[in-house]
């Protein structure tokens, strides 16, 4: 066990010591108990959504889901169960039977749960809040890429507003599951994954403590009710409430973490913390139990509210059968159980699940550029060492969502020098005005040849050979920081993409079948394959001059511009650099109707592109140039970029057998040219 593992172990150890404490004291009738049980409930709960927020790492949605069904809910139903039909037989043997609507009340409540759940059963709404809480924040970490980030902080204050508005709409409220406690256990665990990925100072935290408190003081001075209790969304002062509770747990947090160097304290301490998931469910089943027989001594009551579950703890961690009920371990009964509904019923839910994301999306990404859109203020300079062109292109069928792109674009933190829309004459006449007024808020609308998806790039190649450009698709929506994640990251022969898939080999290290390829990585493994629909930065010297050979690419590659665009870069040696995270694809609804990605996946098209690529150039590999090599290629491709900017200064438009001589000889002196 590590260091921190044990610090960690500790503060949950302490964690639960101070909720038997409060329950205890929260049962007793002197005015001490009052006060000392009112103190706690300001930041016990809080402070174990916190600590599980700072052992939070991203994790695959299935995955997680199902993880978390064996190590919180089976436990959950289990201890539930079995508590239920201890309950019934203590108050039998105390003469206190039942009655018939008193069973069906019961059975009602566990199904429940939340705050019909109460006495004995007081602690179990923390589970199913903890569950839906990490199965949620883990979408919304997918979504923004790290808690503190714009999106993520936005979503946060989102979830502050929701949880207040439960207090005061929604006030003692009986939301199965403790769902109303949700929200504002987002923002605990939130507030965990902050401090385990800023590792504040210790200087900077005590700063935050010291802040609340002052805060805190006045406001209790003038009158203000300060309380914190999650479970009946009593969440104190607006803001304030939540402030305070954090900072109880940071100062919890600390003092725990600087004990921690002392084993005498620690250790014992990390000991409770490995068993306070039963303890928290057992608890307060000792304590009435005890005081339905006359035990008030709160010291006693302490003693055996802890040590009994405790000692329970150890026996369930000996026993290969009943382990995986009560401790959640995911092996025997209910790892089989858990296995085949995942199987059988599995698929089926999760589709289930896509439709109705599939649903939600254009409805999100809509709500969210109207937002942005309004509020949009020039971004400033990219810095870059030449222009910045975003390039895209679009057709008749996606005019009519066209404009929500464009807005994306034009509300970036970062400005590009040029947004260019490329089209047909014949199609650019079907433009619509929500397309066309765009012109007075800064995009271009060019005209160029027909050649499909390659309209995006060849034409702005051609215009510009040497701009830093960036393609985008015309289909989806983007983050205000979109364009800012790619140029933090742009040199001159890097590209750079949000979204990407790595490149499969079989035995003969040759490429496999796409379907094979390891789709939208989180981060940079391998040779990495960028897809433009999440748009892609292209260096002026990152693609090979070949790219722009209409002829060529017409022939090897008609409908896959990101196959030959890799092609292109990997024929130069250029840098593949992926933004970190999984980017989150948000399309219009109805632009994917006619998508090329479905002839080209679902037919094979990327197959047969790829294997014509390679007859014709070769497999590109990772390793495949040495230093010496790469270093090679680098002057090459410098001696070919000055060479070609020299022919089109001159011609106005390299020819494609122009092009193929400058690879194949690095000149156009010839008799031919």
């Amino acid at each position: 066990m590590t260091h921190r593992e044990v610090w960690l172990d500790a503060a949950k150890g302490v964690g639960i010591l101070l909720v038997v404490s409060a329950h205890i004291a929260g049962a007793g009738s002197s005015r001490w108990d009052g006060i000392f049980a009112n103190a706690v409930l300001l930041f016990h709960m809080p402070l174990f959504f916190v600590i599980s927020g700072y052992v939070y790492k991203p994790a695959d949605r299935s995955q997680l889901f199902w993880k978390k069904v064996a190590s919180l809910l089976v436990p959950y139903a289990a201890f539930l169960s079995f508590l239920t039909l201890a309950v019934i037989v203590r108050k039998i043997l105390l003469h206190d039977v039942l009655a018939p609507w008193q069973l069906r009340e019961m059975v009602v409540n566990d199904i429940l749960g939340g705050m019909r759940l109460w006495q004995d059963f007081g602690v179990f709404w923390f589970v199913t809040c903890l569950f839906l809480t990490q199965i949620i924040y883990n979408e919304a970490a997918a979504w923004t890429k790290g808690p503190d980030t714009l999106r993520m902080i936005g979503f946060i204050v989102v979830c502050v507003a929701v949880g207040y508005a439960i207090q005061i709409h929604w006030p003692m409220n009986r939301s199965p599951l403790a769902v109303a406690a949700v929200p504002i256990a987002l923002c605990c665990y939130w507030f965990g994954d902050l401090l385990r990925t800023r590792q504040f100072r210790p200087r900077t935290l005590s700063l935050f403590v010291a802040t609340v408190g002052v805060v805190a003081l006045a406001a209790a001075a003038n009158g203000a009710d300060i309380q914190f209790n999650m479970k009946y969304s009593i969440f104190g002062p607006p803001v304030l409430g939540l402030l305070i509770a954090l900072a109880l747990s940071v100062t919890v947090l600390m003092l725990v973490r600087r004990a921690a160097a002392i084993a005498a304290i620690s250790v014992p301490m990390a000991k409770l913390g490995e068993a306070s998931l039963v303890i928290m469910f057992l608890h307060q089943f000792f304590q009435f139990s005890l005081r339905s027989v006359g035990v008030g001594n709160e010291a006693v009551l302490l003693l055996a509210a802890v040590s009994g579950p405790y000692v329970i703890y150890l026996l369930l961690r000996r026993s290969a059968w009943l382990s995986p009920w009560f401790l959640g371990t995911g092996t025997g009964a209910p790892g089989r159980a858990i296995a085949w509904v995942r199987n059988g019923l599995g698929w089926r839910l999760e589709r289930y699940r896509a439709d109705a994301v599939r649903s939600l999306k254009p409805e999100v990404a809509k709500a969210l550029i109207a937002l942005r859109w309004p509020l949009r203020r020039k971004g400033r300079p990219h810095g870059l060492s030449a222009e910045l062109i975003v390039s895209l292109t679009s057709y008749p069928k996606r005019f009519s969502t066209l404009h929500l792109t464009l807005r994306c674009l034009l509300s970036q933190t970062v400005a590009p020098d040029r947004i260019i829309l490329w089209v047909t004459a014949e199609d650019a006449a079907q433009l619509p005005a929500s397309v066309t007024y765009l012109k007075s808020q800064g995009l271009e609308i060019r005209f160029c040849k027909d050649i499909r998806s390659y309209k995006k790039i060849v034409p702005a190649l051609l215009a510009f050979p040497t701009a830093y450009i960036v393609t985008a698709d015309d289909d989806v929506y983007y983050s205000a920081r979109w364009l800012e994640e790619l140029v933090e990251r742009a040199d001159e022969r890097t590209v750079v993409f949000h979204r990407g898939h790595a490149v499969a080999f079989d035995d003969n290290g040759q490429i496999a079948a796409y379907n094979n390829w390891t789709y939208d990585v989180a981060e940079a493994a391998g040779m990495l394959f960028p897809t433009g629909v999440g748009g892609v930065l292209y260096g002026p010297k990152s693609l090979s001059p070949e790219v722009v050979d209409e002829e060529m690419f017409t022939k090897l590659c008609p409908q896959g511009d990101d196959i030959w665009l890799f092609w292109m870069g990997r024929r130069v040696g250029s840098t593949y650099v992926k933004t970190p995270g999984r980017w989150i694809e948000f399309p219009w609804k109805g632009s994917q109707d006619s998508a090329l990605h479905l002839s080209n996946v679902g037919a094979g098209g990327n197959d047969h592109q790829i294997s014509e690529l390679a007859s014709h150039f070769g497999v590109p590999h990772i390793n495949r140039l040495s230093r010496e090599e790469l270093a090679g290629s680098s002057v090459r491709v410098e001696q070919l970029l000055a060479t070609i900017k020299k022919a089109v200064d001159k011609n106005g438009v390299l020819t494609p057998e122009e092009s193929r001589q400058l690879w194949t000889t690095g000149s156009l002196d010839t008799p031919e040219a």
